[in-house]
């Protein structure tokens, strides 16, 4: 499986790519749940007051190969004993 995560700098509708990185597990099995962890490219960004930050996944992109030409779904859990989390720097 290979999930690839983008972040970006969001005001009213409009997006901007801030950066993104991928994941890929050539041997992940059918229906196991699995906890990831993985660092985006780095980058240096100030976010302008007001504006938030948002997170997309896709499990393809084209800069990266695909693990596996067979098709696969990826399901994301949540639940109080399951948080999602994200963590970013700040530098004063």
């Amino acid at each position: 499986m290979q999930l690839n995560a983008y972040l970006y700098d969001v005001d009213g509708n409009t997006g901007t790519l801030i950066t993104h990185g991928p994941v890929t597990q050539h041997e992940a099995a059918a229906g196991k749940t699995r906890e990831l962890d993985w660092k985006l490219v780095a980058t240096a960004y100030d976010i302008p007051a007001g504006h938030r930050l948002a997170i997309a996944f896709d499990t393809f992109d084209i800069l990266y190969g695909v693990p596996t030409l067979v098709p696969y779904s990826i399901s994301f859990k949540f639940d109080n004993s399951q948080q999602s989390e994200i963590s970013l720097p700040v530098i004063p």
